[in-house]
C-alpha cells in the first residue's frame, strides 16, 4: 500500500520504474508465499491420513513424488478453475507447447 502511494506520488521515470519494479517483486514473494503454504497444507492433510490408517491399523501409502505432484497440480487447476482463470491458463500453456513444437521440427526448404 505504501509503495502504490509512493508510485502515484512519484512523477520521474526512474524512480517510478524502480518502484514499479519493487511492487512488483513483493507480489511474486506473496503469491509464492501463499503457494508454499498451500503445499504444506496439503502435506500435512496427507501425514494427518497416513497416522488415521495407521492408528486403524491399516499400513501407510506414502505417495510417489509423481502423485505429489499431480495432487498439487489439481490443487492448481481447481484453484484457476474457482477463479475463473483457467482458460487464459491453458491458452498460454498451449501458446507456450506450439513454441517448443515448432523449434523441435526440422528446417523445411
Amino acid at each position: 500500500e505504501l509503495v502504490k502511494k509512493q508510485l502515484k506520488k512519484h512523477r520521474s521515470g526512474q524512480e517510478q520504474e524502480k518502484l514499479q519494479q519493487l511492487l512488483q517483486r513483493m507480489e511474486q514473494q506473496e503469491r509464492a508465499q501463499q503457494e508454499r503454504k498451500r503445499q504444506q497444507e496439503l502435506r500435512l492433510a496427507l501425514k494427518q491420513e497416513q497416522r488415521a490408517r495407521a492408528q486403524q491399523g491399516q499400513r501407510p501409502y506414502f505417495l510417489k513424488k509423481s502423485e505429489q505432484r499431480q495432487l498439487v497440480l489439481a490443487e492448481k487447476f481447481k484453484e484457476l478453475k474457482r477463479s475463473k482463470k483457467l482458460e487464459s491458463f491453458l491458452s498460454r500453456k498451449r501458446r507456450r507447447n506450439a513454441g517448443k513444437d515448432r523449434r523441435h521440427l526440422p528446417l523445411s526448404k
